[in-house]
Protein backbone atom coordinates (compact mmCIF):
# COMPACT_ATOMS: atom_id res chain seq x y z
CA UNK A 1 0.00 0.00 0.00
CA UNK A 2 1.02 3.29 -1.20
CA UNK A 3 2.41 5.55 1.91
CA UNK A 4 -0.32 8.47 1.79
CA UNK A 5 0.10 12.35 3.77
CA UNK A 6 -3.28 12.33 5.19
CA UNK A 7 -5.54 10.95 7.71
CA UNK A 8 -8.41 8.27 7.47
CA UNK A 9 -11.02 7.99 10.38
CA UNK A 10 -13.60 5.44 10.63
CA UNK A 11 -16.57 5.43 12.92
CA UNK A 12 -17.85 2.20 15.32
CA UNK A 13 -21.20 1.87 16.84
CA UNK A 14 -25.13 0.28 17.06
CA UNK A 15 -27.55 1.67 15.03
CA UNK A 16 -28.74 4.63 16.57
CA UNK A 17 -24.99 5.63 17.96
CA UNK A 18 -24.66 8.64 16.62
CA UNK A 19 -22.12 7.21 13.33
CA UNK A 20 -23.64 10.07 10.65
CA UNK A 21 -23.69 12.86 12.83
CA UNK A 22 -20.37 12.32 14.28
CA UNK A 23 -18.60 11.86 11.23
CA UNK A 24 -20.27 15.53 9.66
CA UNK A 25 -19.27 16.92 12.80
CA UNK A 26 -15.75 15.69 11.98
CA UNK A 27 -16.03 16.58 8.49
CA UNK A 28 -17.19 20.26 9.25
CA UNK A 29 -14.88 21.07 12.18
CA UNK A 30 -11.86 19.38 11.24
CA UNK A 31 -11.80 19.70 7.40
CA UNK A 32 -12.27 15.64 6.63
CA UNK A 33 -13.80 14.24 3.32
CA UNK A 34 -17.15 12.88 4.31
CA UNK A 35 -17.88 9.32 3.11
CA UNK A 36 -21.07 8.31 4.56
CA UNK A 37 -22.96 4.66 4.22
CA UNK A 38 -25.56 4.45 1.48
CA UNK A 39 -28.27 2.46 3.25
CA UNK A 40 -30.84 4.05 1.11
CA UNK A 41 -29.82 1.68 -1.41
CA UNK A 42 -29.60 -1.17 -0.04
CA UNK A 43 -33.56 -2.80 -1.36
CA UNK A 44 -32.67 -5.66 0.97
CA UNK A 45 -32.53 -3.68 3.88
CA UNK A 46 -36.23 -3.44 4.11
CA UNK A 47 -36.34 -7.15 3.57
CA UNK A 48 -34.29 -8.06 6.12
CA UNK A 49 -36.11 -6.02 9.37
CA UNK A 50 -39.14 -7.91 8.14
CA UNK A 51 -37.61 -11.45 8.27
CA UNK A 52 -33.75 -11.27 9.44
CA UNK A 53 -33.09 -14.82 8.86
CA UNK A 54 -34.18 -15.07 5.25
CA UNK A 55 -32.32 -11.82 4.39
CA UNK A 56 -29.49 -11.59 6.86
CA UNK A 57 -26.96 -12.82 4.59
CA UNK A 58 -28.22 -10.69 1.41
CA UNK A 59 -28.69 -7.71 3.30
CA UNK A 60 -24.91 -7.74 5.03
CA UNK A 61 -23.29 -8.99 1.00
CA UNK A 62 -24.76 -6.09 -0.40
CA UNK A 63 -23.53 -3.51 2.36
CA UNK A 64 -20.11 -5.47 2.12
CA UNK A 65 -19.65 -5.41 -1.41
CA UNK A 66 -21.06 -1.43 -1.17
CA UNK A 67 -17.79 -1.10 1.28
CA UNK A 68 -15.49 -2.63 -0.76
CA UNK A 69 -16.36 0.22 -3.51
CA UNK A 70 -16.33 3.09 -0.68
CA UNK A 71 -12.91 1.75 0.24
CA UNK A 72 -11.38 1.71 -3.29
CA UNK A 73 -12.25 5.32 -3.80
CA UNK A 74 -11.15 6.14 -0.72
CA UNK A 75 -7.69 4.89 -1.10
CA UNK A 76 -7.68 7.49 -4.16
CA UNK A 77 -9.24 10.27 -1.76
CA UNK A 78 -6.31 9.77 0.87
CA UNK A 79 -3.52 11.12 -1.53
CA UNK A 80 -5.19 14.64 -1.96
CA UNK A 81 -7.18 15.28 1.58
CA UNK A 82 -8.53 13.59 4.97
CA UNK A 83 -11.19 11.02 5.06
CA UNK A 84 -13.69 10.38 7.67
CA UNK A 85 -16.04 7.58 7.06
CA UNK A 86 -19.65 7.22 9.20
CA UNK A 87 -19.28 3.24 9.16
CA UNK A 88 -16.25 1.19 9.67
CA UNK A 89 -15.38 -1.80 7.80
CA UNK A 90 -15.34 -3.43 11.11
CA UNK A 91 -18.68 -2.44 12.17
CA UNK A 92 -20.34 -4.29 8.86
CA UNK A 93 -18.32 -7.23 10.57
CA UNK A 94 -20.23 -6.51 14.30
CA UNK A 95 -23.19 -6.40 12.43
CA UNK A 96 -22.57 -9.83 10.66
CA UNK A 97 -21.48 -11.52 14.26
CA UNK A 98 -24.67 -10.28 16.45
CA UNK A 99 -26.81 -12.24 13.67
CA UNK A 100 -24.97 -15.29 14.19
CA UNK A 101 -24.62 -14.74 17.76
CA UNK A 102 -28.45 -15.00 17.88
CA UNK A 103 -28.90 -17.75 15.05
CA UNK A 104 -30.08 -15.47 12.98
CA UNK A 105 -27.69 -15.91 10.22
CA UNK A 106 -26.45 -20.30 9.81
CA UNK A 107 -23.14 -21.36 10.00
CA UNK A 108 -22.81 -21.97 6.28
CA UNK A 109 -24.10 -18.21 5.65
CA UNK A 110 -21.38 -16.78 8.39
CA UNK A 111 -18.65 -18.74 6.41
CA UNK A 112 -19.27 -17.41 3.10
CA UNK A 113 -19.56 -13.72 4.78
CA UNK A 114 -16.61 -14.27 6.42
CA UNK A 115 -14.66 -15.61 3.15
CA UNK A 116 -15.69 -12.10 1.38
CA UNK A 117 -15.27 -10.18 4.18
CA UNK A 118 -11.66 -11.01 4.47
CA UNK A 119 -10.67 -10.90 0.80
CA UNK A 120 -11.83 -7.41 0.82
CA UNK A 121 -10.19 -6.62 4.04
CA UNK A 122 -7.35 -7.54 2.82
CA UNK A 123 -7.23 -5.53 -0.46
CA UNK A 124 -8.46 -2.39 1.85
CA UNK A 125 -7.13 1.14 3.33
CA UNK A 126 -6.79 0.50 7.07
CA UNK A 127 -8.11 3.88 9.22
CA UNK A 128 -5.89 5.43 11.33
CA UNK A 129 -8.00 5.60 14.02
CA UNK A 130 -11.42 3.92 14.54
CA UNK A 131 -13.68 5.60 17.14
CA UNK A 132 -16.07 3.91 18.77
CA UNK A 133 -19.01 5.25 20.13
CA UNK A 134 -19.75 3.25 23.11
CA UNK A 135 -23.71 3.17 23.63
CA UNK A 136 -25.99 1.25 25.92
CA UNK A 137 -28.78 -0.93 24.11
CA UNK A 138 -31.69 1.27 26.54
CA UNK A 139 -30.24 4.33 24.79
CA UNK A 140 -29.68 2.86 20.78
CA UNK A 141 -33.51 1.59 21.55
CA UNK A 142 -34.84 5.03 22.40
CA UNK A 143 -32.65 6.96 19.91
CA UNK A 144 -34.27 4.32 17.41
CA UNK A 145 -38.02 4.74 18.69
CA UNK A 146 -36.95 8.49 18.04
CA UNK A 147 -36.54 8.78 14.60
CA UNK A 148 -38.92 6.32 13.52
CA UNK A 149 -38.30 4.99 10.65
CA UNK A 150 -40.59 2.53 9.30
CA UNK A 151 -37.70 -0.55 8.48
CA UNK A 152 -36.28 -0.58 11.99
CA UNK A 153 -39.74 -1.02 14.10
CA UNK A 154 -39.01 -4.60 14.74
CA UNK A 155 -35.48 -4.04 16.31
CA UNK A 156 -34.84 -5.36 19.93
CA UNK A 157 -33.36 -4.63 22.69
CA UNK A 158 -32.08 -8.22 22.46
CA UNK A 159 -30.23 -7.67 18.87
CA UNK A 160 -28.57 -4.35 20.00
CA UNK A 161 -27.25 -6.32 23.16
CA UNK A 162 -25.79 -8.97 21.07
CA UNK A 163 -24.37 -6.20 18.51
CA UNK A 164 -22.68 -4.31 21.57
CA UNK A 165 -21.38 -7.70 22.73
CA UNK A 166 -19.92 -7.91 19.12
CA UNK A 167 -18.49 -4.55 19.16
CA UNK A 168 -16.95 -4.81 22.49
CA UNK A 169 -15.27 -8.15 21.53
CA UNK A 170 -13.89 -6.29 18.08
CA UNK A 171 -12.10 -3.72 20.05
CA UNK A 172 -10.66 -6.28 22.27
CA UNK A 173 -9.07 -8.17 19.80
CA UNK A 174 -7.96 -5.48 17.34
CA UNK A 175 -6.76 -2.16 19.41
CA UNK A 176 -3.49 -3.77 19.89
CA UNK A 177 -3.47 -3.26 16.05
CA UNK A 178 -5.86 -0.41 15.03
CA UNK A 179 -5.95 2.60 17.30
CA UNK A 180 -9.41 2.84 19.12
CA UNK A 181 -10.82 5.98 20.56
CA UNK A 182 -13.77 5.26 23.35
CA UNK A 183 -16.33 7.88 23.27
CA UNK A 184 -19.76 7.23 25.50
CA UNK A 185 -22.51 8.59 23.82
CA UNK A 186 -25.07 7.66 26.02
CA UNK A 187 -25.38 11.53 27.64
CA UNK A 188 -23.87 13.22 24.22
CA UNK A 189 -25.93 14.69 21.84
CA UNK A 190 -23.96 15.37 18.46
CA UNK A 191 -26.56 17.12 16.41
CA UNK A 192 -27.52 19.40 19.08
CA UNK A 193 -25.21 19.79 21.92
CA UNK A 194 -21.89 22.17 20.97
CA UNK A 195 -20.23 20.51 24.07
CA UNK A 196 -20.33 17.03 22.30
CA UNK A 197 -19.00 18.16 19.15
CA UNK A 198 -15.60 19.71 21.19
CA UNK A 199 -15.99 16.08 23.33
CA UNK A 200 -15.80 14.17 20.23
CA UNK A 201 -13.09 16.65 17.88
CA UNK A 202 -11.07 17.53 20.56
CA UNK A 203 -10.54 13.69 21.14
CA UNK A 204 -9.77 12.85 17.53
CA UNK A 205 -7.11 15.95 17.38
CA UNK A 206 -5.21 14.62 20.50
CA UNK A 207 -5.05 11.20 18.98
CA UNK A 208 -4.32 12.35 15.37
CA UNK A 209 -1.32 14.35 17.04
CA UNK A 210 0.08 10.93 18.69
CA UNK A 211 0.33 9.26 15.10
CA UNK A 212 2.53 12.91 13.41
CA UNK A 213 -0.91 14.19 11.89
CA UNK A 214 -1.29 17.94 12.03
Amino acid sequence: MKQRRHPFIAFLGGTGAGKTTAMQTVADRLGFQPVPEEFQENHFLPLFYDDMRRWGLFSQNFFLINKANQLMKIQKMLSRRPVVLDVAIYQDRCFMDALYDERVVTGSDYRVYDTLYKKVLKHSPAPDLVVYLKTSAQELLRRIRGRARAMEGSVTEQYLEALIRAQEQWVRRNRSKIPVLTIKTDALNFAKDRHAMRTLTDAVKTELKKKGFR
